[in-house]
């Protein structure tokens, strides 16, 4: 049984709110936020791509992939499952496409920062991307490890600061 206290009871979801209660009820175990993995979860078409995302990503001791996701509807419905922290995205995929899922998740209230990874980088399709949630876009011909790692890193550090 949880405690009429425990942050899961509470509501609370993010790292930091867990964080600074399980510091606040057992302070001979003092957690770190470097301790807490970044949850990530991929979503592009391309499963070759998802691989290589996860493989550049899983380099990092901070970050996790939590799960991928080929299509909008299925990233979706692993947002609300998982509530990971961060969410890579393709813009052009064959059930729904990035702008529609970006749209989307506007409507939960514990959604990830949201890094668009595509091809395509027309500035009116980046403006659009990025008014309509995402934190950060990067081109797919652009992939790199440590731009990848620290672009994770920073959206999970401003969210918990």
């Amino acid at each position: 049984m949880l405690s009429p206290h425990h942050p899961l009871e509470l509501g609370w979801s993010s790292s930091k709110q867990c964080l600074t209660w399980l510091n606040r009820v057992e302070p001979s175990r003092i957690i770190k936020n470097e301790d807490i993995m970044i949850s990530v979860l991929v979503v592009d078409d391309h499963p070759a791509i998802r691989r290589l995302i996860r493989q550049i990503l899983n380099q990092s001791k901070s970050i996790r992939v939590v799960a991928e996701a080929s299509g909008g509807e299925e990233a979706l419905a692993l947002v609300t499952e998982l509530e990971p922290d961060v969410m890579t995205l393709d813009l052009m995929m064959d059930d729904m496409n990035g702008i529609e899922v970006l749209a989307r998740l506007k409507e939960f209230t514990n959604r990830p920062k949201v890094i668009v990874i595509s091809l395509y980088s027309a500035p009116h399709l980046i403006n659009r991307a990025m008014g309509d949630g995402a934190a950060a876009y990067m081109s797919k011909r652009e992939l790199s490890p440590g731009k990848l790692i620290e672009l994770v890193e920073s959206l999970a550090e401003d969210e918990s600061t």
